[in-house]
């Protein structure tokens, strides 16, 4: 993967990000999430958890997104830079 698709796929997992966020807001606070938000947000939380005996990715970060796309792409699931929604990622 060249650094094009790369800054590509990071940037589409922050989209991602929000858009999982917003379905989990009420309707009312969906307005105040934006790419720009859910990036202060990110770097105030832990982006590792310690659970059995092993470090692991927290869930549902833009970095988690990142490399759920990432797979994707080198599976074929996602080869054309398509993708609308969470959903679409079966994630």
């Amino acid at each position: 993967m060249n650094a094009r698709t790369a800054k590509f796929l990071r940037k589409k997992g922050y989209e991602l990000a929000a858009e999982w966020l917003k379905t989990m807001l009420p309707e009312d606070q969906k307005g105040n999430v934006t790419v720009p938000s859910v990036k202060a947000f990110e770097r105030e939380q832990e982006k590792y958890v310690y659970a059995n005996g092993k470090t692991v990715l927290c869930a549902y970060n833009s970095r988690w997104f990142y490399r759920k796309l990432k797979k994707a792409v080198k599976t074929g699931v996602y080869p054309d830079f398509t993708l609308k929604s969470v959903a679409e990622l079966g994630a």
